[in-house]
């Protein structure tokens, strides 16, 4: 069949997907990604299986059409875990990640990912972006399972830097305690330098400092599950809270008592100016009756 000038048997769009890299990576170029575009057309429009219906004896049309569906599903997906670049994963299960943070190490399987991007970490430069990249996502999800998808889609939620820095943390410690390696610190070091913001959510001083510390020792360690215990404590993070009302609380009553001496401070002075005047009648004319008694009994 032929779409925009590009010719591709259905059971050719695996390698079609790969043949389009685009521009920026290895491999691609203008010419990849208008492949790319005119092959996201194609899936988006279910071309396949229109194409089996019009050619019956090319294919069994049922399946094609049932397939097609699929592919176009997978290619609407919204952000990186779904689009042309995850279904060039997916259909080519021994194509390696072409994520240029990656400086051209082979990464196949899922298990290749952590070590290549603990080797990445060891360059500074590769510090200023966050370790997961489109393409690293793309490849998760076509090696995914449903933990994967989610974390992925939460990508996309318009918060701060260090929200998407947490999310890759969750990835990453996910896939280091799955895999069961014993420590990531240059990894570590990366990710800890997008996170520590996220500190900033605690706040009594003390506790932030004294898991400023935590997570630092746990850096130095490369444990990434550790570092992410630290910053989504959610027992922790509720008593910090509940800290906090209660003494913003403390704080808004005393600033209703002061109010209220500021206010009736005039009030009570012309009370006490009254009151010592009454005093001070009362007492002369206590004298002028002791003075007259006295008179009398003379």
């Amino acid at each position: 069949m032929t779409w925009r000038g590009l010719a591709v048997w259905p059971d050719g769009l695996g390698p079609a997907l790969a043949a389009a890299l685009p521009a920026g990576q290895p491999g691609g170029g203008r010419d990849a990604a208008a492949r790319d575009g005119a092959l996201a057309e194609m899936l988006a429009a279910e071309a396949i299986g229109a194409w089996a219906a019009a050619r019956p004896e090319r294919g069994d049309p049922t399946m094609l059409t049932a397939d097609a569906h699929q592919l176009r599903a997978t290619v609407r997906l919204r952000g990186w875990g779904g689009g042309t670049a995850r279904l060039r994963y997916t259909l080519n299960p021994l194509l390696p990640c072409a994520s240029p943070g990656l400086a051209g190490r082979m990464v196949v399987r899922l298990g290749d990912l952590l070590p290549a991007l603990e080797a990445a970490a060891a360059r500074p430069d590769a510090h200023r972006v966050l370790p997961i990249d489109a393409e690293i996502g793309a490849f998760l999800a076509a090696r995914h399972e449903t933990r994967v998808e989610t974390e992925l889609a939460r990508l996309l939620e318009p918060r701060s830097t260090e929200h998407a820095a947490l999310v890759q943390l969750r990835l990453l410690a996910w896939l280091q305690q799955r895999q069961r390696i014993a420590e990531l610190p240059n990894l570590a070091a990366w990710l800890g330098e997008h996170t520590r913001a996220a500190l900033s959510v605690w706040r009594q001083r003390q506790r932030r400092a004294q898991l400023g510390e935590a997570l630092g020792e746990f850096i130095r360690a490369g444990q990434l599950p550790a570092m992410l215990a630290v910053l989504e404590d959610p027992a922790l993070l509720a008593a910090d809270a509940r800290g906090a009302r209660e003494a913003t609380l403390a704080v808004q009553t005393i600033d209703r008592e002061l109010a209220a001496i500021a206010t009736g401070g005039p009030a009570r002075a012309e009370s006490a100016r009254r009151l010592g005047q009454d005093v001070v009648l009362g007492v002369g004319l206590s004298a002028m009756a002791v003075a007259a008694i006295a008179a009398i009994l003379a």
